[in-house]
């Protein structure tokens, strides 16, 4: 997916489920990389470079793991991020370099962000309110590397360098 005015891929409909978006290129479009609503859904080991609006969004009880993300949502809006989840997800393994305001932004609850790598950006994990667990996460060249830690649960692990 590459070039779009506005997303790569976009599943609009919040009762949209079970979708998986696996091995896939989303560079350069004007809005999302990837934006799948709904939940249930898988997205894996995909890349999303230079997108306007957040490189991957998941909605409820998604599995984002094993991506590649970087230099999207170069504006200044406050809520965009490389990886945006609103809540039950799972965010492990991925790594994300100079995504503007976030790198990832973590919206609602329930959330696990483990195993990630987030470097160079404003704020490497940013929490908007409490009740995630996060671990064995490392962060680097970040403006704050770690954000709205509390209220929130450290598994430990979570280094900064």
């Amino acid at each position: 997916m590459r070039n779009f005015g506005g997303s790569g891929i976009y599943e609009s409909s919040y009762l949209g489920k079970g979708h998986r978006i696996i091995n896939i290129r989303s560079v350069g479009n004007g809005d999302y990389g990837i934006r799948i609503s709904g939940y249930s859904h898988i997205i894996e080991r995909c890349t999303a470079i230079d997108n306007g609006g957040n490189g991957i969004y998941g909605g409820y009880g998604c599995a984002i793991t094993g991506n590649t993300v970087g230099s999207n949502n170069q504006s200044d809006t406050d809520y965009y991020a490389g990886i945006y989840v609103s809540s039950d997800c799972m965010v492990k393994g991925n790594t994300l370099d100079n995504n503007k305001q976030n790198n990832i932004y973590v919206y609602n609850t329930d959330n696990i962000i483990e195993e990630n790598l987030v470097t160079d950006s404003t704020n490497g994990i940013r929490f908007f309110t409490t009740g995630n667990f996060y671990a064995n996460n490392r962060a680097s060249g970040n403006t704050t590397n770690y954000v709205n830690t509390a209220g929130q649960t450290s598994g430990g692990g979570n280094y900064s360098f």
